[in-house]
């Protein structure tokens, strides 16, 4: 028994020096990629205030307030992951300051106080948490192929953690977050058609790349599969097991069964199975990557749905209760990010394992910026600029915009979101997707690797206008893919 104890901690020890599972650089690397994130939350909440406050110097028009946000939202969303991403932490340092000093000298917690807030079950925090992903996700499958994109933000192939990591992860969050546990076999139906369209994006992807012979890591996920088969899969068996839960109250004790299960297999052989260079002989061999990881991403889907369904609550709350709510939220987080950097010197972060330090690295992220974005927007920014539904209409005042731009509605009432992050949220897969095919078109006709840092941010530029135009159109004239 005890010569069995002795080689297994021999064991675990020699993994842990071969594939350098505790290394300062990743705790290093935690605060920046935080950092990183939390400037497009900066960047949107900026485009809130600009918009109130020059809507009324400007033209009305869909197209003005559509560039208005996406300067304010871009600009500072791709330069941190690019020419800035040596200075986040400055820019996040001064905008605390900022809103410091703006609580401070308007009041603002002694205002909100006395007055109640819209919250509901479809909270605001939801759609400016899934478009801060989206977002960063579409940004960064194009960024990483410029030279000017930083190192210490790709993906590891083993352990480690970076910007391009926490991809797949904040997907598999935001897809839970707004998912509802089903309750009738009607629910299942349901969800089988956005498996299904998940699948045959996955499916057509392989096939797309395989025939034009564009090159795939299949460190990823594996030689055939994708992250349209990941997020296809983790909806698929995550909604079974969440049918089989009681109530949803039973999603946090299930999440946890299947990642502590799913972690002890790992450092039972599994990790050393996907790690390893093993030959891709056969369809488990070649796709391990996605197939072991699998169960990893289930979990982290169910403790998703499990926050999302707390976090919802009644249509308005009083001052109390949101503040209740955030401090729930903030001590959580807290939590989270013990349990991470513990992880981080004990067993490691593992994107391509998906193993226990990987899923509470998200779950710490996720609940960090729905703390940031109740308390920025639906305490300070509320309070401070409330939203008059009556005032504030968009309106067609050049008589000439007409056709795509300017037929589809004279007028809409501006919401407490900017409308872009309205957009995007709204037709996020689709969003995904097109990211994916113009990643593709760029790299076949621009030769991204030899690009200046200036061209570089040009062209990312270029691509955020593109593919966020296609969704706001979308949006604009209320057509709703997935």
């Amino acid at each position: 028994m005890n010569v069995a104890f002795v080689a297994h901690i021999k064991n675990l020890i020699i993994q842990m020096s071969k594939f350098e599972i505790y290394s300062q650089n990743t705790l290093e690397r935690l605060w920046p990629i935080q950092c990183t994130i939390l400037v497009a939350l900066i960047a949107i909440a900026l485009a809130r205030v600009a918009r109130q406050r020059c809507c009324w110097c400007c033209s009305r028009s869909w197209c003005s307030v559509y560039i208005l946000e996406f300067l304010v939202i871009s600009i500072p969303t791709v330069l941190s992951v690019n020419l800035l991403h040596k200075y986040v932490a400055h820019i996040l340092l001064g905008a605390i300051l900022a809103l410091a000093l703006t609580i401070w000298r308007t009041k603002c917690l002694q205002k909100a106080s006395r007055r109640e807030f819209e919250f509901g079950q479809r909270p605001a925090l939801f759609t400016l948490l899934r478009t801060n992903v989206y977002l960063l996700t579409v940004l960064c499958i194009l960024a990483v192929d410029f030279t000017s994109f930083p190192l210490v933000f790709r993906k590891h192939r083993t352990y480690g953690a970076g910007l391009m990591d926490v991809g797949i992860g904040l997907f598999v969050f935001a897809m839970a977050l707004v998912s509802s546990r089903p309750k009738r076999f009607t629910d299942l139906r349901k969800m089988l058609i956005t498996v299904t369209c998940m699948l045959i994006l996955g499916m057509g992807r392989t096939i797309v790349i395989a025939m034009i012979g564009y090159g795939q890591d299949e460190h990823e996920y594996g030689k055939h599969l994708n992250a349209f088969f990941t997020l296809g899969f983790t909806k698929l068996f995550g909604t079974l097991f969440g049918f089989l839960a009681r109530s949803h109250k039973h999603l946090l004790p299930l999440g946890l069964v299947i990642l502590i299960i799913h972690e002890v297999t790992l450092q039972c052989g599994i990790a050393s199975f996907v790690l390893d260079p093993f030959d891709r002989t056969d369809l488990l061999t070649a796709n391990r990557e996605g197939i072991c990881s699998l169960p990893g991403f289930i979990a982290l889907y169910l403790l998703s749905q499990y926050i999302g369904q707390w976090i919802k609550s009644k249509d308005v709350l009083s001052f109390e209760e949101i503040k209740q709510k955030l401090i729930h939220l903030s001590c959580c987080g807290a939590v989270l990010w013990l349990v991470v950097i513990s992880s981080v010197m004990v067993i490691g972060i593992a994107r391509v394992t998906c193993n226990f330090g990987y899923v509470t690295w998200m779950l710490a992220i996720a609940v960090t910026m729905c703390a940031l974005y109740l308390f920025v927007f639906d305490i300070v920014l509320d309070t401070l600029l409330p939203v008059n539904k009556e005032d504030h209409i968009l309106e067609l005042t050049n008589p000439s915009e007409k056709g795509l731009l300017g037929n589809a509605a004279s007028a809409a009432t501006i919401s407490k979101i900017p409308t872009l992050v309205e957009a995007i949220n709204y037709n996020g897969l689709v969003y995904f997707l097109l990211g994916n095919v113009l990643t593709g078109a760029v790299n076949i006709f621009l030769n991204t690797d030899e690009r200046s840092n200036t061209e570089s941010v040009v062209i990312l530029m270029g691509y955020m206008f593109l593919t966020s135009l296609v969704v706001s159109l979308m949006y604009r004239f209320k057509i709703r893919i997935a």
